[in-house]
């Protein structure tokens, strides 16, 4: 029979041996989950293939009647090279809407609400516009079925706006052009919740052209522009153009204030979407240079441009389109933006 003193050191050397191996266990268990975890950072599972559930897509219309300057392009990015920005990308459904018998009533219902009374004018099978006399004479033109139009002021016949200086500032404007926007039933989460940006200008004839500061303007205008989507920035033609924009005066009367306000905004199904294969950054940079890409954005009289900056982005067509679509984005000197089609090209049509 054990005595007290053999029980005593047993019971600790069990108690050692007890706490060792439950450290070792321990120690061995946190370096098997950091291996494991290692390897599978250094050897990650391939992502299932894309979706590409809308199949074949359609081209992305880049703007035809704007001229494209010649150009010789330089890489100067921060890694010396194009960056990979993977092997896949998001693609949107767009409700495009179609001809019927109500585009022309709901166009109306929405000239009214812009305080355009009158029958309209066809132009064309689906172009018309709209006329007001007064306070000034004002014209509303339409693409009745895509919801597009552009009202213009003819602010030029009562140079009285001129002398007036109710002009907002930045965020007043911003606030006040939002506001305009949901009276008249033309507001959009999506446009809402995205960039505004405010820029002035002042009289030059019969044509607003830029100013320097809101001192020295006559005019202030609003662009509005899409909330990113998927980390991704929406560019519409004109970077600096929003799809919806809208120009005050200084003048605070009804029918004055509002002088030009375009809209080009279609809706985005962001719970109808599908991955696609797109193309490398290195394949885009060199579409760009063959001259099959989409110079947005670059300074007069510039022949040679330096790239400093290639994103992954989403086009914002003036025009409906089916489908956001991602681009490459090129940035550089001379103020320049450039847009290359990412989708690879056998899932073009």
């Amino acid at each position: 029979m054990a005595t007290l003193t053999e029980t005593a050191y047993y019971s600790r050397k069990t108690i050692t041996y007890g706490a060792i191996g439950i450290v070792a266990f321990l120690i061995l268990r946190g370096l098997i989950i950091f291996g494991v975890a290692t390897y599978r950072r250094l050897n990650p599972p391939p992502l299932p293939p894309p979706t590409v559930s809308f199949g074949r897509l359609p081209v992305l219309s880049f703007p035809q009647e704007q001229k494209q300057p010649a150009l010789s392009y330089r890489l100067e990015t921060v890694g010396g090279t194009t960056p990979d920005l993977g092997d896949r990308a998001t693609v949107f459904f767009m409700p495009v809407r179609q001809a019927n018998l109500l585009a022309l009533d709901r166009m109306n219902k929405q000239a009214a609400k812009l305080d355009f009374d009158r029958e309209p004018e066809q132009l064309s099978p689906r172009r018309y516009r709209w006329t007001s006399d007064a306070p000034l004479p004002a014209s509303l033109t339409a693409d009745i079925v895509s919801g597009s139009f552009f009202l213009e002021v003819a602010w030029q016949q009562d140079p009285g706006i001129l002398a007036q200086t109710n002009l907002p500032d930045q965020d007043q404007a911003v606030q006040e052009a939002r506001r305009f926007l949901q009276s008249a039933g033309l507001s959009a989460d999506d446009l809402s919740g995205g960039n505004a940006d405010v820029s002035f200008f002042k009289a030059d004839i019969n044509d607003m052209v830029p100013a320097v500061s809101l001192s020295e303007a006559n005019f202030v205008r609003v662009d509005f522009f899409r909330s990113d989507v998927e980390d991704l920035v929406v560019y519409p033609p004109n970077p600096q153009r929003g799809i919806v924009s809208l120009t005050f005066s200084g003048s605070r009367s009804k029918g004055k204030r509002e002088v030009e306000l375009r809209y080009n905004y279609f809706p985005v199904s962001y719970d109808q979407s599908a991955t696609y294969p797109i193309k490398t950054s290195l394949t885009a940079w060199n579409e760009l240079q063959a001259g099959e890409g989409f110079v947005a954005q670059v300074d007069p009289d510039v022949s040679q441009v330096v790239v400093r900056r290639v994103t992954l982005g989403y086009y914002d067509s003036a025009l409906p389109q089916h489908y956001m679509q991602p681009i490459y984005v090129f940035q550089g000197d001379d103020n320049f933006v450039g847009y290359v089609a990412a989708i690879s090209p056998e899932w073009i049509e």
